[in-house]
């Protein structure tokens, strides 16, 4: 059954995506029509900014799941590279719910591949 998306729900979903974009924009993320692609040390991490969560997917997997490993709060998959982030389960769509993503996105741009990876 599909959620009900009252007024107040839709006015919180379009400042979530305002706020993750500004933030992508700020990193230096390239944008086309709500996609992003943003460079980082284990390579491309392409970006789709949904109403109520985030997809990403590292171009190279097994690069992106020793970069996440070693500096983020959990690990990409390293069989595909996806790196999501979801706030539409029991979560309000407030001013700093998307900060743990946020966080994640500042340790890959300080964090340095293991060697041989």
């Amino acid at each position: 059954m599909a959620k009900r998306v009252t007024k107040k729900l839709r006015k919180a979903q379009e400042a979530f995506q305002k706020r993750v974009v500004k933030h992508l924009t700020a990193l230096g993320a390239m944008e086309n029509n709500w996609h992003f692609v943003l460079q980082t040390q284990a390579g491309a991490l392409f970006i789709h900014v949904y109403e109520d969560w985030i997809a990403q997917r590292f171009d190279n997997a097994k690069a992106g799941y020793a970069l996440t490993r070693k500096a983020c709060s959990f690990s990409c998959s390293p069989y595909n590279g996806k790196w999501n982030y979801h706030y539409f389960e029991n979560e309000v769509l407030t001013e700093d719910c998307e900060n743990d993503w946020k966080d994640d996105l500042e340790r890959l741009s300080f964090a340095i591949l293991p060697a041989g990876d």
